[in-house]
């Protein structure tokens, strides 16, 4: 099945040359409310790197994006 168009800025992935999805990981931005106060936290999930890519750094390369991209905005980061 593809993916929803509308949850493609969430997703942070990697494709051979044939288009194919070889890596792929999830950030989605959360609001926490605490002590009346938001933050904006980040949950990691839906990690994935096919079997026959591993090894290649897929999957730091990936998480290296996201924690530029999203460190700013994010008070942490959460693996769900």
């Amino acid at each position: 099945p593809l993916m929803d168009p509308s949850n493609h800025h969430n997703c942070f992935v990697f494709t051979d040359e044939d288009g194919k999805v070889i890596a792929h990981v999830g950030a989605k931005e959360k609001t926490l409310r605490v002590k009346d106060r938001d933050h904006t936290i980040c949950f990691i999930g839906g990690i994935a790197v096919d079997e026959s890519r591993r090894g290649e750094g897929l999957f730091r390369s990936l998480m290296e994006d996201v924690m530029s991209e999203k460190r700013s905005d994010c008070a942490f980061f959460l693996l769900w």
